[in-house]
């Protein structure tokens, strides 16, 4: 796999449930069952998953530099976009989070325009789209903050206000 191989990064598995590495170095392990507190599994291989995945993310502690090579690569079979400076995500075409919030609102009976999404990356950009309150972290990048009118330091704040 090209991340193991020419990645220069971490590689995460994603699945429904769990998240699978096969960690350069054992802190990646460490961080993200310790402190990112997710379901990690540590495998040898790929071959390894049986689930359906749902997501292979790279992670480079140091950030991400150009990501022009993995999309001119996988651009045509996945969705390749950057969610923070230190990860890379490549998701199934038309798979996002806005795709999965409308499963729920639908499920909820909610529509979007009663919605507030908060998003700081390019991966948030469509789910921000399709939010009727769409707020920016202030830290977010430019694309993000050209999308809303808001922004905020911290999502709690914003909540605190709105139930007052």
């Amino acid at each position: 796999m090209d991340i193991l191989e020419n990645g220069n990064g971490e590689l995460l598995i994603s699945t429904a449930w769990t998240q699978f590495v096969i960690p350069k170095e054992d802190r990646f392990f460490y961080h993200m069952r310790d402190t990112v507190r997710v379901q990690v599994e540590r495998i040898s291989d790929i071959s390894e998953v049986k689930d359906p995945i749902l997501k292979v993310s790279m992670f480079r502690e140091n950030g991400l530099t150009d990501v022009t090579p993995w999309r001119e690569r996988y651009g045509s079979l996945c969705t390749v976009q950057t969610s923070g400076s230190d990860w890379l995500d490549m998701t199934p075409k038309d798979v996002n989070k806005a795709t999965a919030m409308e499963v729920l609102l639908n499920h909820l009976g909610i529509k979007p325009s009663e919605c507030m999404a908060f998003g700081d990356n390019e991966n948030d950009a469509p789910l921000l789209a399709m939010a009727g309150y769409p707020i920016a972290m202030s830290d977010a990048t430019p694309g993000i903050l050209q999308m809303v009118s808001q922004t905020t330091d911290s999502v709690e704040a914003v909540l605190r206000e709105m139930v007052r």
